[in-house]
């Protein structure tokens, strides 16, 4: 396993913009994830969706899903990378119509800055085709019993791995710290 300094130099040569103590501070999350997987045996089922992962921890069985976000372009792609439709508005892109498109115009997320505007339109023309949108959950469970749900959705089917893995473990958190509250709530100190 990597120390926290190797972690740290990888990020700064990777990243040479990356200030220095977000560098230490990625670096540390990272060596606590990488910890984590040893300790509780960390996997995937499969590197294609829906993935799933079980594993046991603080007295609960654990569940992790990734799926496809059926709702991610609604609920993210409209506010981070743009929408088409068909109302011309300053800083639209016109909206190559072969393909039976129905729309005529993209209205980048962030059309005050024009430079960003033509990326994000390939970006959504590739949405569906060449990525899509994931939805993580992770259930804690105690004999049968689903007692905490933490859940995460949006993120971009192409993310690195290292964000996938990090959200399970920040999620996990989550979900056992519910889990506890709501069996302190139906039996006390059981």
């Amino acid at each position: 396993m990597q120390t926290q300094a190797q972690i740290y130099r990888s990020a700064r040569h990777q990243h040479p913009a990356l200030p220095a103590l977000s560098a230490w501070q990625h670096a540390g999350q990272k060596l606590e994830v990488d910890r984590w997987i040893a300790r509780v045996g960390f996997a995937w089922n499969d590197a294609i969706a829906p993935r799933y992962a079980r594993w046991r921890e603080a007295g609960f069985d654990i569940e992790a899903c990734l799926e496809t976000d059926e709702h991610g372009w609604d609920l993210v792609g409209v506010d981070t990378i743009g929408e088409f439709q068909n109302r011309w508005v300053p800083g639209a892109i016109a909206h190559d119509r072969f393909n039976h498109r129905v729309l005529d115009w993209f209205v980048p997320a962030n059309a005050s800055h024009p430079e960003y505007g033509q990326a994000q339109y390939q970006r959504a023309c590739a949405y569906g085709r060449d990525w899509a949108y994931r939805v993580l959950t992770v259930k804690a469970i105690r004999a049968d019993v689903e007692l905490g749900v933490a859940v995460l959705g949006g993120i971009e089917s192409d993310s690195d791995e290292d964000f996938v893995t990090e959200s399970v473990f920040d999620l996990t958190a989550e979900a056992i710290q519910t889990a506890g509250l709501k069996l302190r709530e139906l039996c006390g100190e059981c």
